[in-house]
Formats: structure tokens, C-alpha cells, sequence
């Protein structure tokens, strides 16, 4: 019960979007109408406030492979960019290149830009990805590259269509960092694998 002239406080805490936006909170006293009242318009209080929202990176993937490639008997070269479009560093940058082959994955990595990669290739029939670990921080506007170079197997040795090979690439593939946009770190490229 609150008496003649008496106030009270009440702390609240809000949880504001991590977009930048302009937030209004409105508070009101008696909502319901319960309590008969000398004066029913002064019950309702407005506050505005900007809110800014705070600096990260955002990691974006692509991925770029030959059209068609010789099964068995030819190597072809993916090239994957990531690039880092947020306002802030971005660490660790770690990517993975993922294919639908069956078998073995007999490849190498070439890496140049801004940071430098320690890519593990699988050894041969084990399995279908390659890790590659970033060495620095990824500034915002810079980008890294890596070149990977495969031979694909047969047409028919692949998971899904055959002769449709698909390579994936992910940055972050372990969400180790926080994005403003955690939707872009996938790219993919289909090639036909040629008999």
C-alpha cells in the first residue's frame, strides 16, 4: 500500500536488441484501472534511449572450383576467400572444406592473404574434410585464401547424384566466434566429375 505522498522504486532490467535502434519504454502505474484516482492521466511515463550496437566481425565464405574435372586422373583447385565484414577483429578463423566423395581425399593446401592456415589433409580412404586453422586475427575489411587442390574420385563414387560433385567450404565451422551474421559462413560449388 502506498500512502498520501509517499513514492516507491522499482528497478527493471531490460535486455535491449543487439541491433543499433532507438528503444522506447513505457511504464505505467495502475494499468488495469483498478484504483479510483483524483487525476487517471499521469499515470504513464516514457522514456526513449539510443542503443548502439556493439562491434563484431562477420566472417563471409566463398567458394569458387573447376566447371568439370577428370575423375581419377586429375586434380582440380578450389579456392576459398573469407573475408571479414564486421567492425571488429575476428579470432580464430578456422575453415573446413568438406566434399560428398566416397574414399579418399589426396589433397594439399596453398594459403595467402591476411592471416596464414595450418590445413590438416586427411590421410587417403579415411575421410572427406579438411581443417584449416587460422594463425592470426582477421581484421575487419581483410580477407584470407586458400587454395586446395584435389583429385576427385569416380563419377560414381560420390554421396548423392552421380558424376555431381559438391565441395563446401565453412568458416567457423565451430562457432567459436561471435557474429553479427551467422548466416553467411557456407558456400558451396558443384562440379562434374568427367570419366
Amino acid at each position: 500500500m502506498l500512502t498520501n505522498a509517499a513514492s516507491a522504486s522499482l528497478p527493471v532490467t531490460v535486455h535491449f536488441p543487439v541491433a543499433t535502434a532507438s528503444v522506447s519504454i513505457t511504464v505505467s502505474a495502475d494499468p488495469a484501472g483498478a484504483i479510483t484516482e483524483r487525476s487517471e492521466t499521469n499515470n504513464t511515463a516514457l522514456v526513449r534511449t539510443s542503443v548502439t550496437a556493439p562491434a563484431l566481425p562477420d566472417l563471409q565464405t566463398t567458394i569458387s572450383g573447376p566447371a568439370s574435372v577428370r575423375g581419377l586422373y586429375a586434380a582440380g583447385a578450389w579456392t576459398i576467400t573469407v573475408t571479414n565484414a564486421g567492425s571488429a577483429v575476428a579470432t580464430p578463423v578456422n575453415v573446413s572444406w568438406l566434399t560428398n566423395w566416397r574414399g579418399d581425399v589426396n589433397a594439399n593446401a596453398v594459403i595467402r592473404g591476411a592471416i596464414g592456415f595450418t590445413c590438416i589433409v586427411p590421410p587417403e580412404y579415411m575421410q572427406q574434410t579438411v581443417y584449416c586453422y587460422g594463425d592470426g586475427a582477421l581484421q575487419p575489411g581483410a580477407s584470407a585464401t586458400i587454395v586446395i587442390t584435389a583429385v576427385p574420385p569416380a563419377p560414381g563414387d560420390v554421396y548423392g547424384t552421380a558424376g555431381a560433385s559438391t565441395v563446401t567450404a565453412t568458416a567457423d565451422y565451430g562457432l567459436q566466434v561471435s557474429e553479427s551474421n551467422e548466416s553467411n559462413n557456407a558456400a558451396s560449388v558443384v562440379s562434374t566429375i568427367l570419366p
